[in-house]
């Protein structure tokens, strides 16, 4: 999941650095809420899940993220 994870933030948002899963969205990636909404919205359509305006606002590291998938019932 991880993978798809680096594949969605480095290939879709164009951002090209080291991604594991305690980079921090905002302060390591440069992920502002912007990017976080659209990043969002691009994991929403791979994974055919739905992710709240709340759950966004929570995210931040992608290990955060991969918690969320999990919960949702997303696996490797």
């Amino acid at each position: 999941m991880l993978e798809k994870i680096k594949e969605v933030i480095s290939e879709q948002l164009g951002i090209e650095v080291d991604i594991t899963p305690d980079s921090k969205l905002r302060d390591d990636l440069d992920i502002d809420s912007l990017l976080a909404l659209q990043m969002s919205v691009l994991l929403e359509d791979e994974f055919e899940i739905e992710i709240t305006e709340e759950e966004i606002a929570k995210l931040e590291t992608v290990g955060d993220v991969i918690d969320l998938l999990e919960s949702k019932g997303v696996s490797d």
